[in-house]
């Protein structure tokens, strides 16, 4: 029995950005907006969670009721840590307060490198992305919540830059967090994401294993039938399962080809 403690539910598909690695522009679903009676379904059905990350692939500030999950999560679940990612693009004065004034345990700044490597990368200027992260850092000051950390994805090229992206921000924040970049590679070993405790919830209510399948190829049931206990034990995940530890040779897509840059900085996450 798998019981399901934490939890990515995908607000939004929608991104302010471009980044020249994210598959954003290869999404070939509906229901980009999760609707926000069943955010509240999932919520109500699942008081078990203890985490919950409020985002996959898109910007959650882009989400029109985002605060209101928050408060929701908050007044149900008042032990549950809330997280997500961001780009931070869209920080201002009030989103400030909003994020201030409510329970968020931690907040993840997309930044890979500094000037003309983000920029490479995110298709935005780094000093105001900067700025505007330093600034919830002054307003933050004193307050142990939420935790700011900056999230690198690892390729050759931020690799290289790695430790200007250090000297910028190690002091600054809570912690610096490496990821090591998705590629198209042969999977010659389990993952371990069936397995783990961490369904994701799409936009548009299906489930799926992890991140990685953008586009709900393996869905594996859906919020608006069952509890995500249930799909973590239904027949679609064990079958998953099985041919992760079985059947390597004939794994479903993308699991068949879903690898990471290799790096000595960082084990890969989907080993």
């Amino acid at each position: 029995m798998y019981l399901v403690k934490d939890a990515t539910l995908e607000l939004t598909a929608f991104c302010n950005l471009r980044c020249w690695m994210c598959p954003i522009d290869k999404l070939k679903r509906t229901g980009a907006m999760m609707d926000f009676r069943l955010v509240q379904k999932i919520i109500n059905e699942n008081p078990q969670l203890k985490r919950i990350n409020l985002n996959n692939w898109g910007e959650p500030f882009l989400y029109p009721r985002f605060f209101e999950v928050i408060n929701y999560i908050n007044a149900k679940l008042p032990d549950c840590k809330i997280y997500f990612a961001t780009n931070g693009r869209l920080l201002n004065d009030s989103k400030i307060s909003a994020i201030l004034s409510r329970k968020i345990y931690e907040i993840q700044f997309s930044v890979d490198g500094v000037g003309d490597v983000y920029e490479a990368i995110r298709n935005c200027d780094y000093p105001t992305t900067r700025i505007l992260i330093e600034h919830l850092l002054e307003r933050r000051a004193g307050m142990a919540l939420p935790r700011i950390i900056i999230k690198a994805v690892i390729n050759r090229d931020t690799e290289k830059d790695l430790e200007n992206l250090m000297r910028e921000w190690l002091a600054k924040v809570d912690e610096i967090k490496l990821q090591p970049m998705m590629q198209l590679l042969k999977r010659e070993v389990a993952c371990p994401e069936p397995f783990d405790k961490h369904p994701v919830v799409l936009s548009d209510g299906r489930v799926v294993p992890c991140c990685a399948d953008f586009n709900g190829k393996l869905t594996l049931g859906h919020a608006e039938n069952n509890t995500l206990t249930d799909i973590w034990n239904n027949d679609n995940t064990h079958q998953l399962r099985i041919a992760h530890t079985e059947q390597l040779f004939s794994l479903p897509s993308p699991c068949n080809m879903c690898g990471e840059y290799k790096t000595n900085l960082i084990k890969e996450r989907f080993k």
